[in-house]
């Protein structure tokens, strides 16, 4: 008896920007199904595995909601981009792009690798998101960044951050860690600084170059923070309408920030991303991390880049200024 091979699924004919509808991130997200294995072009902000609405959108994106979990319409202003040489790029911010592609999503790929009998294990968005995405056939990248947004308006409208409130559990543990830490650094005391940051290995060359950029670096944004007394301000993760969230979304215990041009007050962040420790900013920020289980708080201090660059007002408070 003859039996007919089965023959392996065709893989999809690329697409291209002349047989590709235009479509928006927030329109793939929120009615994915119109878009499925359509051919689509779309603009946004890419980083890497994301790509955002715009501006407006890679803050609606991190927006909580009363239960601590983002908000489904925040979701609806970012799609996974699944091509492999944009994430070998490692963007370190987003960036204006374009992506001509088919629509998938992340469900839909488990769901083939569970029927071709396989273990689904997906790296890139999928790996961290669920939803929609585009299998990018042609990109184009632009330099335009995104500047951050500021002022107390913003934060109401587009922030996930709040001014830590006085009668915050653990606000009296924060201040008292925080002026132990300044203090550390004005006097240049590298142990205790290391101490304060839970650092048990003098070794470890991530841990050195943390300690590096704390104590020594004269292009670091704790540069100004070292030489004498700055303005200081706490966070505390925020919901929808100003509402605080439990410590844990803000690095369990909060984030301190402190100013580097004499007065933030209208230039402090409205969001967590923003909190990064990046010589460009006109503060320095640092979080502080509380466990159950820990006899005190420790710092967080991690340099990961600029998620967005500073209004063109701010400008000058940049590097060596």
């Amino acid at each position: 008896m003859l039996f007919a091979a089965q023959a392996a699924p065709a893989e999809p004919v690329p697409c291209t920007e002349a047989d590709s509808i235009s479509a928006t991130v927030v329109e793939i997200a929120g009615d994915p199904g119109r878009f499925l294995d359509r051919c689509v072009t779309v603009s946004g902000a890419v980083a890497g595995i994301e790509m955002y609405s715009g501006q407006e959108g890679m803050y609606l994106a991190y927006r909580f909601g009363a239960d601590g979990n983002h908000t489904p319409e925040g979701q609806k202003h970012r799609i996974g981009i699944d091509r492999q040489d944009i994430r070998d790029l490692r963007m370190a911010y987003p960036q204006r792009t374009t992506v001509t592609g088919r629509v998938d999503s992340c469900e839909r790929r488990y769901e083939r690798i569970r029927a071709a009998g396989g273990i689904p294990f997906l790296g890139g968005y999928c790996h961290y998101f669920g939803g929609p995405t585009i299998v990018v056939d042609a990109y184009s990248i632009t330099e335009k960044r995104y500047e951050r947004m500021t002022g107390e308006d913003a934060r109401r409208r587009f922030g996930n951050l709040a001014f830590m409130p006085e009668d915050w559990p653990a606000r009296p543990a924060i201040l008292s860690i925080t002026a132990e830490l300044l203090a550390a650094l004005r006097a240049g005391d590298r142990a205790k600084v290391a101490e304060l940051h839970d650092f048990r290995n003098p070794h470890d060359e991530h841990e050195r170059a943390i300690l590096y950029r704390l104590l020594e670096d004269s292009d670091s944004a704790f540069a100004q923070v070292r030489s004498g007394p700055v303005q200081t301000a706490y966070f505390v993760a925020s919901a929808e309408g100003g509402s605080v969230l439990g410590g844990e979304r803000s690095g369990a215990g909060g984030i301190a920030c402190f100013c580097r041009i004499g007065d933030c007050s209208d230039r402090w962040p409205i969001t967590l991303n923003d909190t990064v420790d990046s010589p460009g900013r006109p503060f320095a920020c640092t979080r502080i991390e509380t466990y159950e289980h820990a006899t005190r708080p420790h710092f967080y201090t991690e340099r990961q880049g600029g998620w967005t660059t500073e209004p063109s007002v701010t400008a000058v408070y940049s590097g060596r200024s």
